[in-house]
């Protein structure tokens, strides 16, 4: 039987809580005791985090970390509501399929697991003119008056790939992005026909969505 699973997400550097709930199935057990809390993550032979309450109260169960996993950054809250292994300063290779196994005096095994995505923001935002070259002081041209133009903004990084679209103040113009074989994002903007009321306008803006 596949145990249930949790979707969490977080971004990088942020805290996150991975939940397992400690209650048993059977509600005539309901205060069964909870002996043992291993976790396990995936592509990792080897439990990654044990909470150990066996012949203890849970005040006094010994916690053990894989310093190579979790860096000395994670701790399981058995007390918290949910209960949940929290990790401080998320990094991208946190993210991943975790197992939550819970074992008990009486009442049969419980597994959880928690499939982690840490989103990582995009590490460059560029602007290209017509020409393909990078706009760096947020002027773009001269052109002549009728012709068209397109404006190209370019993500670069990010994890997923994020959503790039053009905006002129509150409206949408354009969503229509390209995710490139590289992982990149592209976004033309095309803009026809200028006149010459478009001289010094302010163009749209590009935005940026990593959700």
């Amino acid at each position: 039987m596949t145990s249930p699973l949790s979707e969490v997400q977080t971004a990088v550097g942020l805290e996150v809580s991975l939940p397992c709930d400690l209650i048993p199935a059977s509600a005539t057990l309901i205060q069964d005791k909870v002996t043992l809390v291993i976790w396990y993550k995936e592509g990792n032979l080897k439990p990654i985090y044990t909470f150990d309450a066996r012949g203890k109260t849970l005040q006094q169960a010994v916690h053990w970390a894989d310093h190579e996993v979790l860096k000395s950054k994670a701790h399981f809250y058995y007390d918290s509501h949910p209960p949940a292994l929290r990790i401080r300063q998320t990094r991208r290779d946190d993210a991943g399929l975790y197992r939550c196994r819970v074992d008990f005096q009486k009442s049969p095994t419980r597994n959880w697991r928690i499939n982690l995505t840490v989103l990582v923001p995009p590490t460059e935002l560029i602007i290209l003119d017509n020409q393909g070259a990078t706009v760096t002081e947020n002027t773009i041209g001269p052109y002549r008056e009728g012709v068209s133009i397109n404006v190209t903004c370019m993500s670069s990084g990010g994890i997923p790939p994020p959503r790039v679209s053009w905006w002129k103040e509150h409206a949408l113009l354009d969503d229509s992005f390209e995710i490139l074989p590289d992982g990149s994002v592209k976004n033309v903007l095309h803009l026809p026909k200028l006149q010459r009321r478009d001289l010094h306008n302010i163009l749209p803006s590009p935005f940026v969505d990593t959700k």
